[in-house]
């Protein structure tokens, strides 16, 4: 042990580290929103980066990039020192299953929401709580974009694909707008009158440790359909 160090410095670190984990859902919840800003910030400064020319000002940009970086990569030590993750092992079934449940008190405006069983036998190594959140954002657009009410159809289930498995939502809603769709995912780009824009770039944060993707297109609905697929 270096001389500088003494055993009660030892015992206080580990007594804040056995602190740090008793509190497991709280260290998890501050992590989620320092992450959810970073990406804010990160959103900004990709923005700046497309207004600026100057060479000068370019390199306080990537400077500022590489600060948020390192941020990021401090809390996710935090996080997982504080709360360790273990393998996972979710089944789409049960989260669309648990999802069904959730749908059934949330207020809809008397939209045609359906969710279908999921593939049975199944299994991803995610966080189903990430898949809940995504879900959730993904039907809010679809029922911005279809108005709700009884002529609002829209279609929440799970697909296996030969890439992997895929968690889809579909709408009978207006469609993308090809100019719209092309920019999609990009930060502040947004269907939704008075929204931020920041909806799916937070999704797609998300999904990236997971080595996931998310894909949209039209639907055999009318209107428009996305897809988050997790490599099975």
């Amino acid at each position: 042990m270096r001389e500088d160090i003494s055993e009660e410095d030892v015992h206080r670190w580990f007594g804040g580290l056995l602190a740090m984990r008793a509190l497991p859902s709280e260290v998890r919840m501050l992590a989620h929103r320092f992450n959810n800003q970073l990406t804010v910030m990160s959103a900004h400064l990709s923005l700046l980066r497309e207004l600026v020319s100057g060479a000068e000002e370019s390199e306080s940009i990537q400077a500022m990039d590489q600060t948020v970086e390192g941020l990021a990569a401090t809390m996710a030590t935090v996080r997982d020192l504080a709360c360790p993750s273990p393998a996972r092992s979710t089944r789409p079934d049960e989260v669309l299953r648990d999802f069904r449940e959730a749908v059934m008190r949330m207020d809809v405006g008397g939209a045609d929401l359906e969710v279908a069983p999921g593939p049975a036998g199944l299994a991803l190594g995610v966080n189903a709580g990430m898949v809940m959140h995504l879900l959730h954002e993904l039907v809010g657009n679809a029922l911005a974009a279809t108005g709700g009410g009884p002529e609002a159809r829209i279609r929440v289930g799970a697909e296996a694909r030969a890439d992997g498995i895929a968690f889809v939502v579909e709408d009978n809603g207006p469609g993308l707008d090809p100019e719209i769709a092309a920019r999609l995912g990009r930060p502040f780009v947004t269907t939704r009158a008075g929204a931020a824009g920041l909806g799916l770039c937070l999704a797609m944060a998300q999904l990236a440790p997971y080595r996931a993707r998310l894909e949209w297109g039209a639907s055999a609905l009318g209107g428009a359909r996305f897809a988050a697929i997790f490599p099975a």
